[in-house]
């Protein structure tokens, strides 16, 4: 079923002309005026109107903003001033004044004198209307004529036709919409429902934070032949199921469409059941009611799937959107990953990357860093967030995360240090004499990563880069896993005394005695 309604919007450009030009006074019986009609440029000024009242005479206010309410004693809405709005029985001149507009306004002043009212047209400008989205309205002048085309998403008046509009971009009120002869309170003759597709036409006003348009013309309705019933943007859970999606429709049928590049979850047409809509008198044509049916596969992945299908009868569309849950585990902090790591089952942690080997690099989150091992992302930097997933192992005294099965690069952040741990002769002969007792757990015992700080000399020699320790020969300092550039960079300090700042990663064993402190550096000064 379709209805269109096609409204002309009347532009009077015959008032414009009238407020510039001489005019017959228009009169009642106790009160005249030289002009029913006046015109104010757009770039601000003043006009002139003549009364002549035979009783006291006063201005109602007609145009109700939200500062208009705090001042209920004013005659004119806020942009326009009067030199007067009450006055006694004579002549009196009336100076209406307005400062600049990006927009055309308009104002209907109420002169009351006895029990006559004698009305004034203030225009500033053109009242031509702009097409307009939502978005451009809300931030456009109070006052502008936009022209919007939405859908009708509620209805909260019926009389005077107070309802919202929403066009994706944004939703706005529509304050008192006026039918086809432009009369109001009649707003049921116009059959707008919820769903439908409107276009209208009229002033913005802003009453507290509610932006409005009001008394709205209707330029057009194209009527709602589809309505989703189901719930939608909806979670389902990771497992195998099937998945109804309910519509209601008026037409000759309803159909879909999977959105194939927006969905990653496997999603399966099954069947499709139609309940026929039963008329009755209030509602002879009734919607149509289709229920249709999908499988969607089991998620066996740790990414989130998403699936989107199109619906659509006649003109009208409507999309339905699930998520669908992974596998991944609830996050845990790298500590109680690190601390819960006995039970050997997968962990979600996120953390930031603070220092780079050339076979992984340190993730930390602020309660502990582990090493992530042999990633699967391509590239990777200091500073990047990212998203782990995987089983954390002891190797060498050191946590770690090897090959992780979810590894997701989640943004940037700036990357500080805290104050290096300095490692002097007793600082080493201590962790030494701790490990020593605990050589045979060397993949069970761990001893926290650590950002620190050694002193000694560049020992280069074939494939190994250690560091002579100063003053101790207790363990030797080890540059962990060097990358080619950052091999170039340590053999050019090779037999020099340097100050190495980086991450204790692992204590490896040689000889069944712990003896090389592997550090992933963040920098090596040369001391001279």
């Amino acid at each position: 079923m379709k209805l269109k309604y096609i409204f002309a919007s009347i532009i009077s450009l015959a008032l414009l002309a009238v407020g510039c030009t001489k005019e017959d006074p228009a009169s009642l019986n106790n009160i005249s005026v030289s002009k029913t009609y006046l015109s104010i440029p757009e770039e601000g000024g003043s006009v002139e109107v003549t009364i002549n009242a035979l009783e006291e005479w006063k201005f109602e206010l007609q145009f109700y903003s939200d500062d208009d309410v705090k001042d209920a004693d004013r005659g004119c809405p806020t942009w326009l001033t009067a030199s007067a709005e009450k006055g006694v029985p004579g002549e009196t001149v009336i100076t209406f004044s307005a400062e600049k507009t990006e927009a055309g306004r308009e104002a209907e002043i109420h002169i009351l004198v006895g029990t006559n009212t004698q009305i004034l047209i203030v225009r500033q400008g053109e009242m031509t209307a702009s097409e307009a989205s939502c978005k451009e309205i809300i931030a456009g002048p109070n006052g502008k004529t936009y022209r919007v085309t939405g859908t009708c998403t509620s209805i909260t008046n019926t009389t005077y036709g107070n309802w919202l509009l929403n066009d994706n971009t944004g939703e706005i009120t529509i304050y008192g919409t006026l039918d086809k002869d432009g009369a109001e309170k009649n707003f049921s003759s116009l059959g707008i429902e919820v769903g439908d597709v409107v276009t209208v036409e009229g002033p913005k006003d802003t009453y507290g934070t509610t932006i409005e348009l009001v008394k709205v013309t209707v330029i057009k309705i194209s009527k709602a032949m589809l309505k989703m019933v189901s719930d939608n943007d909806i979670t389902i859970e990771k497992t195998a199921d099937t998945l109804d999606v309910k519509l209601a429709f008026k037409g000759n049928g309803a159909y879909f469409e999977i959105d194939k590049e927006k969905s990653t979850a496997e999603i399966e047409y099954l069947k499709t059941t139609v309940i026929e809509g039963v008329p009755s008198k209030l509602e002879k044509n009734p919607a149509d009611t289709a229920i249709f049916r999908f499988a969607v596969a089991a998620n066996d992945g740790f990414e989130v799937r998403t699936g989107s299908i199109n619906f659509w009868s006649g003109s009208t569309e409507a999309t339905f959107n699930f998520t669908q849950k992974s596998n991944l585990p609830e996050k845990v902090t790298i500590k109680e990953a690190i601390d819960n790591r006995a039970n050997g089952s997968q962990v979600y942690v996120e953390g930031v990357i603070k220092a780079i080997c050339g076979k992984g690099y340190i993730l930390d989150d602020g309660t502990a860093a582990l090493l992530i091992y042999k990633p699967t992302v391509e590239s990777y930097a200091v500073g990047d967030k990212m998203k782990i997933a995987g089983k954390v192992a002891v190797y060498n005294f050191g946590a770690q995360i090897e090959t992780p099965l979810y590894e997701v690069k989640d943004g940037t952040e700036q990357v500080t240090y805290p104050k290096a741990i300095v490692y002097d002769a007793d600082k080493v002969k201590a962790l030494k004499d701790e490990l020593s007792e605990k050589v045979a757990d060397k993949t069970s015992y761990v001893t926290p990563i650590e950002y620190i700080q050694l002193s000694g000399k560049v020992s280069v020699s074939g494939n190994y880069y250690n560091l002579i320790l100063d003053g101790t020969t207790e363990l030797q300092g080890s540059f962990y896993q060097l990358s080619d550039e950052q091999k170039t960079q340590i053999g050019a300090l090779d037999g020099k005394n340097v100050r190495l700042t980086g991450y204790k990663q692992s204590v490896s064993v040689s000889s069944n005695k712990p003896k090389y402190l592997n550090v992933i550096y963040t920098s090596v000064e040369e001391i001279k």
